[in-house]
């Protein structure tokens, strides 16, 4: 049994027991940072252990055979994240606030 994962939303594990978890934050947090937003956790399948996380709005989690991840919301709001997505031409532009 793990615990320590905080409020879970969604679970998946994919067809090489990768396995990834939505949470949700707490009451607290969601009033001291006014937001819904949550964590998107890989995890080790064996020991449970947090292998990386990140922020990220959404209450469903789908990885597809790509290595994309789909992120759903509440509010009807789809993410996709993507492997290397900050290595595209894409991401640099958007680092880039003074170009918008």
């Amino acid at each position: 049994m793990w615990t320590h994962l905080g409020a879970t939303q969604n679970i998946f594990i994919t067809p090489d027991d990768d396995v990834w978890v939505i949470t949700h934050r707490d009451n607290v947090e969601n009033i001291t940072y006014d937001t819904l937003a949550g964590r998107i956790m890989r995890i080790d399948i064996d020991t449970g252990e947090i292998i990386g996380a990140m922020e990220s709005p959404g209450h469903w989690i789908d990885v597809a055979a790509s290595g994309e991840i789909f992120i759903g919301s509440l509010t009807g709001n789809v993410f996709r994240w993507y492997p290397d997505w900050l290595e595209t031409a894409e991401a640099a532009q958007a680092e880039r606030p003074e170009e918008r």
